[in-house]
């Protein structure tokens, strides 16, 4: 079996976590621009950010950014811990 590249899939995973953040906010300010509990629950997972602002939109990209690096390392370290046996 070969081993996963743990920089590949780190990064593939923090590049589609940062699409989809970016997505899932451009979705909510253009379909649900009234909805505040949605804004609740976004300020509930994101504590260090506000709404709709401009520094809430970078500090929870970057939160994205580093929990899909987080993951992909794991995922890769496991896959290739496995892989092994």
């Amino acid at each position: 079996m070969d081993k996963l590249n743990a920089n590949r899939v780190a990064l593939s995973l923090a590049v589609t976590a940062a699409i989809i953040h970016t997505l899932a906010v451009l979705g909510r300010v253009l379909f649900f621009p009234g909805n505040e509990l949605m804004a609740q629950m976004f300020e509930l997972m994101h504590p260090f950010a506000t709404w709709l602002t401009l520094g809430g939109f970078i500090i929870s990209s970057v939160e994205a950014i580093i929990a899909g690096l987080f993951v992909g390392y794991v995922y890769a370290a496991i896959y290739n811990t496995l892989g092994k046996k």
